[in-house]
């Protein structure tokens, strides 16, 4: 399911053409493949892959420093224009993705806690450098739960499957 998105949407991006920024929905992706997002238990997802920017290509834990900087100065961006009534950030953390036996790419996770019109959820935020390009990944999930929710899978899957595309 995710592998044909994921194939279809970047094939630029890992057969060595000039990259462009490109997303990916959840709404994009659940219409493609008809499913319902209730039922993966998320009510967003989002990726983007761009290239690091000049200069920053040989320090890509700086330009993970700088990504999580500006997620976190959206956030109040998002209660003055309504997209949620609060937030707290609950935790930032490196997280890294094993590849291989030996071998990490390195990665970094914000999660904050957002309340809309009464209900709770958490939104998940992810970077890795990746082969010269910068991935994104944001998902929010209902708060309830959202630990055990199989949803979390998807970042670290997703970048295992870029990883192993960009190998080949």
């Amino acid at each position: 399911m995710l592998q044909v998105a994921i194939g279809s949407h970047f094939p630029s991006i890992f057969r060595g053409q000039s990259p462009q920024p490109t997303w990916l929905t959840a709404r994009s992706w659940t219409e493609r493949e008809n499913t319902s997002i209730a039922r993966r238990r998320t009510s967003g997802l989002y990726l983007q892959v761009r290239p690091l920017p000049e200069g920053r290509s040989s320090k890509p834990d700086s330009q993970l420093q700088v990504e999580i900087a500006g997620f976190k100065e959206t956030l109040p961006l998002g209660v003055q224009r309504g997209w949620f009534d609060s937030y707290e950030v609950a935790f930032e953390t490196p997280h890294p993705v094993a590849i291989a036996v030996a071998d990490t790419i390195r990665g970094y996770a914000v999660a904050v806690a957002i309340g809309r019109g009464g209900a709770r959820y958490v939104t998940l935020f992810y970077v890795y450098p990746l082969q010269g390009m910068l991935v994104t990944i944001r998902l929010t999930v209902p708060a309830e739960g959202w630990a055990s929710n199989p949803v979390l899978d998807v970042p670290v899957n997703m970048v295992r499957l870029m990883a192993e595309t960009v190998r080949d």
